[in-house]
């Protein structure tokens, strides 16, 4: 109080000193300043007149008061905003100004949210780097349409692709930052943390055996920005945040009406996407909001194989038939083929965010949304040769299609006040996911002729709930303390559920289950072959795979930021968590800035994070017994803590603990130039991998026999790693000719290496290479690009907008589990984007440009690695996928 007395006493004597004498009489003028859009009152808008010193900023409701001379010029400023400047009238002075600002869509400075509980920080201003993605205001003229897309082309240290041939992954797409997991990253909405998915991935893509967040459940329609916060943050917000934490801020605009149409296709004529998206917010009382957004889209296909190689058909001594008797059977190599590309899908998403305010200090606050979406991908085409082909049903064998149905639900609500000087923020956050796979166009080759063309294969469900309450406060200390402080309950469930029957079990020739192998035997073909049970495809989860586990974590957190001088800012946070299931765990951070002249600052931070096991990889099991030599045995994925983990020795999961290191400068030599560049490196312990197989052997058949196991893998703690790299940013604003040119140049170096020995079990010692095999290691040290430099250029002028940008998306390298020859590197390559856009009127606008425009593909695979023709681009681990050109239209309206 003392501070601000003396703030305006100062600006007062100043202001009567700089006018040309006494004659001019100094009045008070009062106010308040406003968000254009929510309508929300800003703190710390800087107020002041040409030629003084100094001026005010506005207090936590916005409001202010400032001397001043009547017909004088005042200038309104706030970081992000338009700055306005107002002459002092007569009728300003006795009604008051309450004064609207309106967001600068080309701002360099933003407010964020995400990595520090001081609001008001801008990018330059936080200890450790923040990327802000407007996406408000980029969506229009952008190629990309769906939200990790988005962020893979504009955030290099996002990485996102679409998979293919990896079952469930095909259908949501892993995502990763600083090359390190999908499970290591945490999703905010608001500042509240996001659920993850039901899906575990377990095939071979990045991410393999890890749990990620859809972030394509959220509508682009919905979404302001994004904040990406790249370094570790566990200490602050939770389990999850090693790499960091990408924060979604929603709408809260009212009075508009927002409807995108899009239209896209690809240069081979397929993957055709609509896609309609609307927004509409309106007032809730007097500083209230209701922001509603929908999006909905259809994506079709995207194929990239040409011609199918291998065998086809098979005479009777086995030889495969010639293309002649091909063709006299009306038949093409091609119609053999499988589909190598994006998979189909029709998405909707509904969202709402709102804020009612019940008295002047005291808001209500409500969001959340539904998402459904329905996709479709293939398996391996199923050869008329082969033994699992029901040739009964398909003469020319069959393609399977898994279709998904994924259901996405969320709310949160919560309650804002002021409880003297402190501020409170009570909320509760609910998120349940849900994935059914259905397989069609297949058949379960043991029921022969009678087996149906379609099954349900079961559903995948996962459910969060968190509670939560904090408690922060600013104090007078030096140059201004804020203290917060909270607490969180969260509790998880997942589930397996059961598909049909006829999905998963095995049949004998007279159409009976088989419940006992030793004493049934399966269906056989005409040559005496055992006829495979389940659906061909994707396999049914079975009642003895079904699970439903659930957990509880408890924590407490406290955050302290102190500005030590105008240039100096310290800040630090510890967090405990308690989890019913595996224990405790306390992590810290401290961070600080250093302002070494003005608009050149230090910055670094070193913080200990942790991942707790996902309750997928404590839960999941895919275990099926089959008779050898008249014993029954178990085969498949098993529980870390199943009998067969305990006598192979191994123990039952803990949590990933790492230790995060970061040093950056930013550097701002004009108001339109902002440069910065951090170094980091990342230290994790005890990463969990989904191991290889491990079957009978001298070291392992006495401890498999005696659980009565045949074939066995596992999740298990087993290596340990460090990622290091560079982030680079630099950002400008200039005016060219009449037009303004922005442009942003940003990059990322990383590397990933696993240090120090695989832990493995003294019984499994001298077997490294199945539990964490070559093709593994890769998967972590190689599968993303080493590098990513983003060169972004967008002009704007009169009605006109020009957007081009090139990526350059640095090497990848695949290796094969046990065979180095079959090793490949994929060099790096520049995808460039390009559109126009052009305003008719303030309502109505369009874009049309590409993605990929000059049509660049990835380096083909060796021969080796194309599986008789079926891959020739890389298929679950690429730079940026292999479909090609993708050219859009957009046409934007605003009622």
């Amino acid at each position: 109080m003392l501070k601000f007395f003396y703030q305006n006493l100062l600006v007062f004597v100043l202001a009567v000193y700089t006018q040309t004498g006494f004659a001019q009489q100094m009045q008070t003028l009062k106010g308040q300043i406003f968000d254009a859009k929510s309508q929300q009152p800003l703190t710390g808008v800087s107020i002041s007149a040409p030629g003084r010193s100094t001026g005010v900023v506005t207090d936590v409701d916005g409001n202010f008061q400032l001397p001043v001379v009547l017909a004088e010029t005042i200038r309104i400023s706030y970081v992000g905003y338009v700055t306005e400047e107002k002459k002092v009238t007569a009728g300003m002075l006795q009604s008051g100004l309450r004064l609207p600002l309106s967001e600068d869509e080309l701002a360099l400075s933003e407010v964020v949210v995400v990595g520090s509980r001081n609001a008001g920080r801008t990018v330059q201003e936080t200890p450790v780097p923040v990327d802000v993605i407007p996406l408000s205001k980029v969506l229009q003229a952008n190629p990309q349409a769906d939200l990790n897309a988005i962020l893979t082309y504009a955030a290099p240290s996002f990485q996102s692709n679409r998979q293919t041939g990896a079952d469930g992954s095909d259908h949501i797409d892993p995502a990763t930052l600083r090359g390190l997991g999908p499970d290591q990253v945490l999703v905010l909405v608001n500042g509240k943390r996001r659920h993850n998915t039901a899906l575990l991935n377990l095939n071979g893509a990045v991410g393999r055996g890890s749990v990620g967040t859809d972030l394509n459940t959220i509508p682009v329609s919905a979404i302001e920005r994004v904040e990406v916060l790249r370094d570790g943050a566990s200490a602050q917000y939770g389990s999850d945040a090693i790499a960091g934490v990408i924060n979604v801020v929603l709408k809260e605009q009212t009075g508009d009406l927002e409807v995108g149409l899009t239209s896209g296709i690809h240069k081979e004529g397929d993957g055709e996407l609509l896609q309609f998206t609307g927004n509409y917010g309106l007032k809730a009382g007097k500083r209230g909001f209701v922001n509603l957004s929908a999006d909905v889209s259809k994506r079709g296909y995207t194929n990239r194989m040409k011609e199918f190689e291998g065998k086809i058909f098979e005479d009777a001594s086995g030889r495969d038939i010639t293309e002649r008797e091909l063709k006299a059977r009306g038949l093409e190599r091609s119609d053999f083929n499988m589909r190598v590309g994006n998979s189909e899908s029709v998405n909707a998403s509904l969202f709402l965010n709102s804020g009612f305010y019940l008295g002047e200090k005291t808001e209500f606050y409500a969001f959340g949304g539904a998402n459904f979406r329905r996709g479709v991908s293939t398996a391996f085409y199923r050869l008329p040769y082969q033994s699992r082909t029901n040739r009964y049903l398909y003469t020319n064998g069959f393609l399977p299609e898994i279709h998904s149905d994924i259901q996405d639900q969320s709310l949160t609500v919560g309650l804002r006040t002021q409880l003297g000087a402190w501020h409170l923020d009570v909320y509760n956050s609910f998120g349940r996911n849900r994935f059914d796979f259905r397989v069609e166009n297949t058949s379960n080759t043991s029921l022969k002729a009678t087996s149906p063309d379609a099954f349900d294969a079961g559903a995948y469900v996962f459910l969060q709930n968190v509670s939560g309450l904090s408690f922060s406060k600013k104090y007078d200390v030096l140059q201004g303390l804020n203290l917060a402080v909270g607490s969180e309950f969260r509790f998880d469930q997942y589930e397996i559920i059961a598909g049909e029957e006829a999905s998963y079990g095995t049949y004998t020739n007279e159409d009976a289950l088989i419940t006992d192998p030793s004493a049934q035997q399966p269906a056989t073909n005409e040559k005496g072959q055992s006829l495979p049970g389940g659906s061909q495809g994707f396999s049914g989860f079975s009642p003895a795979n079904a699970a439903a586990a659930d957990r509880t974590n408890l924590a407490f957190y406290a955050d302290a930021e102190l500005d030590v001088l105008d240039n100096l800012f310290f800040g630090g946070a510890l967090r405990y968590e308690d989890y019913s299931d595996f224990g405790s765990t306390l992590t810290g951070k401290i961070a600080s800035r250093y302002e070494i002249v003005g608009g050149l600052a230090l910055r670094g931070a070193v913080s200990t994070g942790f991942r707790a096991p996902s309750l997928h990889q404590i839960s999941y099991t895919s275990v099926s017994t089959n008779s050898i030599d008249g014993e029954l045995v178990e085969v498949g994925t098993f529980r870390n803590d199943s009998p067969a983990a305990k006598a192979l020795g191994i123990p039952e999961l803990k949590e990933e603990k790492s230790v995060n290191y970061s040093l950056g400068l930013t550097f701002s030599p004009k108001d339109n130039i902002q440069l910065s560049v951090d170094a980091y490196r990342i230290d994790i312990d005890d990463r969990i991998i989904l191991t290889g197989t491990f079957g009978k052997d001298e070291a392992t058949r006495q401890a498999l026999e005696s659980v009565n196991a045949d074939k066995a893998r596992f999740f298990t703690n087993a290596v340990d790693t460090r990622t290091q790299g560079i982030d680079f940013v630099a950002s400008s604003q200039w005016e060219v000719g009449r037009g303004n040119l922005d442009a942003t140049l940003s990059a990322n170096w990383t590397k990933t290496k696993v240090r120090g020995e695989v832990k493995t079990t003294e019984l499994l010692k001298g077997k490294e290479n199945v539990y964490f095999s070559r093709r593994d290691r890769s998967l972590i040290e190689n599968a993303n690009p080493k590098s990513k430099i983003n060169l972004t250029l967008n002009y704007s002028i009169e009605k006109w907008g020009f957007l081009l940008r090139n990526v350059r998306f640095g090497e990848i390298k695949v290796m094969h589990s046990s065979k180095p020859e079959r090793d490949q590197t994929y060099s790096a390559k520049i995808v460039t984007d390009a559109a126009v856009s052009y305003q008719f009127t303030e309502k109505l606008g369009v874009s049309v440009g590409a993605n990929n425009l000059l049509d660049i593909y990835p380096d083909k695979n060796i021969k080796s690695r194309q599986s008789s023709g079926r891959f020739v681009y890389p298929r679950t681990i690429s730079q940026f996928g292999a479909n090609g050109a993708y050219y859009f239209a957009r046409l934007n309206i605003r009622i």
